[in-house]
């Protein structure tokens, strides 16, 4: 699946756009859609990508057209929120390996659920042994905190669901893999990384690995637990 947004900021000889192009495979047809609610807790992260536009033939038909400059805001990964207490400040976990910059105060770039441009989110935590990372956005922006849970048991039912792809990962955990790693059945592809997976609707890890074989995950997904 790909989508673009494009807003214009600058006339006249240059223009800038700013625009979402997603990489890597379009995402398995998922049974279902992930609700507005869960959309609202979830976010795809985004980086700047220069692209430029040739001069090309005016509207009128006569002489060159104008040469203008885009940027390009190119999804990576997801992030979802949650509430450090009842009523505590908000802030948006992922895998640490989705972030090109990994110094703490790193500026982060995502597309917030209300529709509003491109925010920004900092780098305050990082734990690369667990593929972990917190960032505490500029604003709230429309998002939902989820509501932490416990880890399933092995045989439960869980979901990933991701902002990237809008789809919806299901499967059953296939328990513990020791420290703070478990197993699911979810077959997910390049791009899922940083999703949520709940069990009875509350979250309890997000992906972070798996085997690749052509951009896609052939022997289940490792969770790394909240």
């Amino acid at each position: 699946m790909s989508f673009q947004r494009w807003h214009d900021l600058l006339g006249f000889a240059f223009g800038l756009g700013l625009a979402l192009a997603l990489f890597g495979c379009a995402s398995t047809p998922a049974a279902d859609a992930p609700t507005k609610a869960q959309l609202s807790s979830v976010v795809t992260l985004v980086e700047a990508q220069p692209e430029y536009r040739e001069p090309g033939v005016s509207d009128d038909g006569f002489g060159q057209g104008t040469v203008t400059m885009g940027l390009a805001w190119q999804g990576r990964c997801n992030a979802f929120a949650l509430r450090r207490k009842a009523g505590g400040d908000l802030y948006l976990v992922t895998a640490a390996h989705c972030l090109r910059e990994r110094a703490l105060g790193a500026v982060v770039r995502y597309l917030p659920p209300d529709g509003w441009g491109v925010d920004r989110a900092t780098l305050v935590r990082l734990d690369e042994g667990r593929d972990y990372a917190e960032l505490t956005p500029s604003r709230e922006g429309g998002l939902v905190a989820l509501e932490q849970g416990p880890v399933p048991g092995p045989g439960e039912a869980v979901v990933g669901v991701s902002s990237y792809f809008e789809a919806l990962a299901p499967g059953v955990s296939t328990g513990s893999l020791g420290g703070t790693w478990a197993g699911t059945t979810q077959r997910v592809e390049h791009g899922w990384s940083g999703s949520p997976v709940l069990s009875g609707g509350k979250v309890w890890g997000f992906i972070s690995k798996c085997e690749l074989v052509a951009g896609r995950c052939v022997q289940g997904t490792i969770v790394g637990v909240l």
